[in-house]
């Protein structure tokens, strides 16, 4: 037994050496190859430098020598560096040579490990010293690898070469964890601590990468703000002003507190760790929102508000920093904020009266001329202007950004201004989350881990628990309010800015401000799972509920317990009723949706959407919602007319003046209309458009927005309907070359239309009723 156990790992053991000394081999023979050309570009640099300006080394040629004389120097400085360049490289090949013993003594290592006992002690003592060894090359293989780029950053024009690196880096990094299913986010955050100032300092100008990383957050609240119009600003005020500023203000308290006692502190340097770290990250939250289609739950609309107000929230935070390091006294105090308020009052008056104006005029004038790169250059001085006129009057440069994107949001080239903008953002913001990872310090966390984790817990859990209880009591479900308390309870990257300008201005210490900046930095990076943890907790919660509830076994539907005025009911979660919430959950429209197939509600509530289980033929289910009276209309979106036909009787006999829009077939719209349906529309993809577009127009909304929100959701649609059509066809000829077959592909065109008709074709047949 003993004796097979030994043959199956000794195979393996030896392998597994051969491919690490293979990989060694060739890592030296690349690094040798770079590090030697590193050093002669290097070595013909500096001679030709010699011909400029003196060296200020003690041992270099004076500048009035003669022209041989520092030629020789030259060559033989070049000479010097080759050689330690060998020896170097003799360092390398003992390290190889280590490896090559080990891969010799994989037999030995693989009856160790099968007979541990019998394993002598010279055995481990060689086993120990190849170890060393390896650890020894792969040392010496990252500091070759450091004085290699180190060289060509010297010989590149400035800033190319950390261009290279952080390219390279993200092109390496990110797709890996992309195939892991982990955030591109985490990818951006590896990358600047391995390759920033407390990693291997390939990274050169940091400065330079912080400017631009500002910009991409510049751009990612632009887009932002194309997102919202003026209506859905108004839509979001109560989250942002009731939830976000009562989690700011208690948050605020909490944290200061705790500051104080654990730290010794006095008040003001408190009160100002503790809000800079009541605000959330921004940046993070909205990206994974995005990524995950989760910025429209309700949840995810609540996260939104109290960001909004946050960010908000920094404009005065940076007044009073620095009159809290000058120890002004409250007359001052008040007449500096006094001051700001007027300020934001003036910024907001100015951009919210003379913006529209002046940018529908200048993007007038600029798609007359129908220049792509007009268009684009125009863009990006909307952004830049507005983000410094901001700035200027002492706000926040993305508050100018986000504002800008709002206005614009309301104009006809929103969709295109936010194609054009994509490419700028999405590089300059992952440049931003590198800079996030400048900021870790693997050395100084090792030192401090034991007080950087009870500060990240304590951080976490006094916000996270804070959030919940203020979610719940805003009206918010317990799913939703645990999901939006653990996603917001990292720090934010303006505490980054707030401890900056704190330490400054002497209200903290150095030594204090880099531990509270690398615990800003482990909190952000712990966004992505902090996501999945409130999803899972959410998600344990509603089970642990469901059992709770589970001796009602009845399809009748429970009524709705954050139900409010003005909401849409919408019966039916098929392909219809998803466009329909879609539309006007991209509208902060208030919906609540029923369908009686199981596995589609779950699916839905998984992704936190208001859509329950429910027979909707029945009329004891709708009234259990409770909402038929104070509904602003109901969508039908049921597969059979005669159901639809049968619930419009029933609706229009006990709600005479609810509005009720109704999918249906051509066939059956007559009668549907006669017993009162507001309006029918049939076919199925064009149907959903249409009805969402009328249930919009019904509660209210701009029929401008609501055209552009059509179109571009018919674009989607059609998109995927087309990508579907294209996969469903076989290649002609993989399976069988020999055999000829005609493949007929039926597409459905959704106006009723068939497809445009070719010159001298024969004329297309009309498409089938849906």
């Amino acid at each position: 037994m003993q004796a097979s156990a030994a043959g199956g790992v000794e195979p393996q053991a030896r392998a597994g050496f051969e491919r690490r000394h293979r990989l060694v081999r060739w890592l030296q023979r690349g690094l040798r190859v770079l590090a030697f050309s590193a050093a002669l570009l290097k070595a013909f640099h500096m001679s030709r430098a010699a011909h400029a300006s003196p060296s200020p080394a003690a041992d270099v040629v004076p500048q009035h020598a003669p022209e041989h004389a520092r030629r020789a120097r030259a060559r033989d400085g070049g000479q010097t560096r080759a050689a330690e360049g060998t020896s170097t490289d003799r360092q390398l090949g003992v390290s190889g040579a280590a490896g090559s013993r080990a891969a010799r003594r994989g037999p030995e290592l693989a009856s160790a490990v099968a007979h541990p006992a019998a394993a002598s002690p010279a055995r481990a003592a060689h086993t120990a010293v190849g170890v060393e060894a390896d650890k020894q090359g792969v040392r010496l293989l990252a500091a070759r690898l450091a004085e290699a780029f180190g060289g060509l950053s010297e010989l590149l024009p400035p800033g190319t070469a950390d261009a290279l690196v952080l390219l390279a880096a993200t092109a390496l990094v990110v797709p890996i964890l992309a195939s892991l299913k982990l955030s591109p986010i985490l990818g951006f955050l590896i990358a600047g601590c391995a390759l920033g100032p407390n990693g291997l300092h390939l990274v050169r100008d940091v400065h330079t990468t912080e400017v631009l990383a500002e910009l991409g957050v510049v751009f990612f609240l632009f887009e932002m703000g194309l997102e919202l119009s003026i209506e859905r600003l108004k839509a979001l005020s109560r989250d942002a002003f009731g939830l976000g500023s009562t989690q700011f203000i208690l948050t605020t308290l909490a944290l200061a507190i705790g500051a104080e006692w654990a730290f010794r502190l006095p008040k003001a340097a408190s009160l100002v760790i503790g809000a800079s770290l009541a605000l959330s990250s921004s940046a993070f939250v909205i990206q994974l929102l995005q990524e995950r289609q989760e910025l429209a739950t309700r949840f995810g609309r609540a996260s939104f508000g109290i960001l909004l107000f946050q960010d908000i929230a920094v404009v005065p935070m940076l007044v009073l920093v620095p009159l809290l390091g000058t120890g002004g006294s409250g007359a001052a105090l008040g007449t500096v904020l006094l001051t700001a308020l007027l300020k934001a009052f003036a910024a907001l008056s100015i951009i919210g009266g003379v913006g529209p104006i002046v940018l529908r005029r200048a993007y007038q004038g600029v798609t007359a001329s129908k220049s792509q790169e007009a268009f684009v250059a125009i863009t990006l001085l909307t952004v830049l202007s507005m983000s410094a006129f901001t700035k200027a009057l002492g706000l926040s440069d993305t508050l100018g950004a986000f504002l800008a994107g709002v206005l614009l949001a309301e104009s006809r080239y929103r969709y295109q201004i936010e194609a054009d903008i994509a490419p700028f953002r999405g590089i300059l913001f992952g440049l931003f989350f590198i800079t996030i990872g400048y900021a870790i310090d693997l050395r100084h966390l090792a030192a401090n881990w034991p007080q950087l984790c009870a500060m990240l817990v304590c951080l976490h859990v006094l916000k996270a628990s804070l959030l919940v209880v203020l979610c719940k009591l805003g009206g918010l479900t317990s799913k939703a309010s645990i999901r939006t308390g653990v996603l917001l309870s990292q720090a934010g990257e303006f505490a980054f800015v707030l401890f900056g300008l704190a330490q400054q201005h002497g209200v903290i210490d150095a030594q204090l401000a880099k531990l509270l900046l690398l615990c800003a930095a482990l909190s952000m990076s712990a966004t992505p799972f902090l996501a999945d943890a409130g999803a899972h907790l959410a998600e344990s919660w509603e089970r642990r509920q469901r059992r709770l509830d589970a001796d009602d076994s009845s399809n009748v539907l429970e009524p709705a317990h954050d139900s409010r005025e003005g909401q849409v009911l919408v019966c039916g979660y098929g392909g219809v009723g998803t466009i329909v919430c879609d539309l006007l959950a991209s509208m902060f429209v208030p919906y609540a949706a029923c369908d009686i197939d199981p596995q589609v509600v779950a699916a839905a509530q998984e992704r936190g959407l208001p859509v329950y289980f429910g027979d909707a033929r029945r009329p004891d289910v709708l009234r259990a919602f409770g909402l038929l009276k104070s509904a602003k209309a109901v969508v039908i979106a049921l597969d059979k007319p005669s159901e639809c036909l049968r619930i419009t009787k029933s609706l229009r006999r006990d709600y005479p003046d609810l509005p009720i829009f109704v999918k249906s077939t051509a066939a059956s719209r007559r009668a549907l209309l006669d017993v009162g349906a507001q309006s029918v529309v049939s076919g199925e993809m064009e149907s959903a458009l249409l009805i969402g577009a009328a249930v919009l127009k019904c509660t209210g909304k701009n029929e401008q927005e609501v055209i552009s929100l059509i179109e571009e959701e018919r674009s989607k649609v059609y998109a995927k309907s087309l990508a579907e059509t294209l996969a469903s066809v076989p290649v002609y000829g993989s399976k069988d070359k020999d055999k000829e077959e005609v493949v007929d592909v039926d597409i459905v065109w959704e106006q009723g239309k068939g497809p445009p008709e070719q010159p001298g074709a024969a004329p297309a047949a009309a498409a089938p009723a849906s």
